[in-house]
């Protein structure tokens, strides 16, 4: 019998790509690491890392914390600002720095906040502790402790379908725990809105569900040993020290531009991604629940949220749910996966569209009952066929898809269009802008 190898295994997996390329398989993240599909071995640096991690911590056991108490290192701030983890990272050295020189001693604890980013937070956490163990090492302080202490991040919180803001702060507090954090604040799912009881008390079983029934805690570093996240660990720990080494040679003042660069490049990826559903927002830019009420912040707790424009979106485009439709052109069996789609992207507006047939709805027969805005969703050669009946008669209208004659449509009355791969931010301006002028909000 023929040993498997690694090879064998990636001949077989390039067969069943049909002709895409091998990075097709290869995520790309914010911190510049490519996440391969399958790791299957640890280098010798990597089966060190355990220990490493291990030496600096200061407790065995994971407290649960009702609010985070004051730290000598605040890594959150950089976090609620949009920084992706290598950015947090170096601003985690940057201030520890500062803290030597301001107290000429280290610092002993630090702050962060965990996303929901689940495999690349654990290792944010434990490339913390190596990046430490080199600070406390060129300063003649070899395995010093440092407790770190962590909240669960609040920046994919969403107003809308707000209990699944207790999977994303389970997932975080996971993560915090696995990563080596110390002390976990769990915020509420609800805190957004003021908070309940019963928010607090899920809040608090989150933690305790973890130490209590998962039993990772009774491990000191419960992540070490897996291939993929020791690779995470080693290549976010090696990228942060080198930039840190740079960037420490340059003024004050470039410096802090430098990091407040980095924070600003970082938030607009994410922002991008999550536009164009790359990062998915559960009850927000995907699965939304288009009948959820409207809801109103009261506290944001200082975080830059990543669904804040969809909520603003939102609120200005569910009062007009009701002047909305999906035109189906075609067979249902050849429409129904554009169907599908387009209900899902107009979700996110808070439009529960109606689907009408072709054959029996005609342009006018939607202006009586009221639309406004309508979509004609289809097979792309019915979609071609039906256009032309459809323009220049009141209606705000959009195609499905790409096609190459939608700029000739345009120059006809067509609104525009709807793809895979659209920003979501764009496209509800663009509708706001012409349910305006057509006197929509009035």
């Amino acid at each position: 019998m023929t040993e498997s190898t690694f090879d064998n295994w990636k001949d077989l997996v390039k067969a069943s790509l049909k002709g895409k390329e091998w990075n097709a398989l290869q995520t790309g993240t914010a911190e510049g690491i490519t996440l391969e599909p399958l790791y299957t071995t640890l280098t010798t640096q990597q089966q060190n890392q355990s220990s490493r991690v291990i030496a600096s911590r200061t407790q065995s056991e994971v407290a649960f914390l009702k609010a985070l108490t004051s730290v000598h290192v605040d890594v959150r701030e950089a976090h609620k600002r949009g920084a992706d983890a290598a950015t947090e990272l170096l601003s985690f050295l940057i201030d520890c720095d500062a803290y030597m020189t301001q107290h000429q001693q280290l610092p002993k604890t630090a702050a962060f906040a965990v996303d929901t980013h689940f495999f690349m937070e654990i290792a944010k956490l434990r490339a913390a502790r190596l990046l430490w163990a080199n600070f406390s090492d060129v300063h003649a302080q070899k395995d010093a402790p440092l407790q770190l202490v962590a909240e669960t991040s609040l920046r994919s919180y969403s107003l809308y379908d707000p209990h699944v803001n207790l999977l994303r702060s389970a997932n975080s507090a996971f993560a915090a725990v696995l990563g080596g954090a110390e002390a976990v604040h769990v915020y509420p799912f609800d805190c957004l809105t003021g908070g309940t009881g019963l928010g607090q008390r899920l809040a608090e079983n989150v933690l305790e569900i973890i130490r209590h029934e998962s039993l990772v805690t009774e491990v000191l570093d419960p992540a070490g040993g897996s291939y993929s996240i020791e690779a995470l660990t080693e290549n976010l720990a090696k990228s942060v020290w080198e930039q840190f080494q740079n960037i420490m040679d340059l003024p004050s003042d470039e410096r802090t531009k430098q990091l407040e660069e980095k924070i600003t490049k970082a938030y607009i990826f994410l922002a991008n991604q999550t536009a164009i559903r790359a990062h998915s927002l559960i009850g927000t830019t995907i699965y939304a629940n288009p009948k959820g009420a409207v809801a109103e912040i009261i506290q944001d707790f200082g975080y830059v949220r990543l669904a804040e424009p969809y909520e603003t979106l939102r609120a200005k485009l569910q009062p007009l749910a009701q002047r909305v439709a999906i035109v189906q052109t075609g067979s249902l069996k050849e429409s129904k996966p554009r169907v599908d789609f387009v209900k899902g992207f107009l979700s996110t507006f808070g439009w529960d569209a109606p689907v009408f047939d072709s054959m029996t709805t005609t342009p006018e027969t939607l202006l009586q009952q009221g639309v406004t805005y309508a979509v004609l969703v289809g097979p792309d050669e019915s979609i071609e066929e039906v256009v032309p009946k459809w323009l220049n008669n009141g209606l705000i209208l959009d195609v499905a898809g790409k096609h190459s004659k939608t700029s000739d449509w345009q120059d006809q009355g067509l609104n525009g269009s709807i793809f895979l791969g659209q920003s979501l931010i764009e496209k509800g301006q663009e509708l706001v802008d012409a349910l305006q002028i057509k006197g929509a909000f009035e």
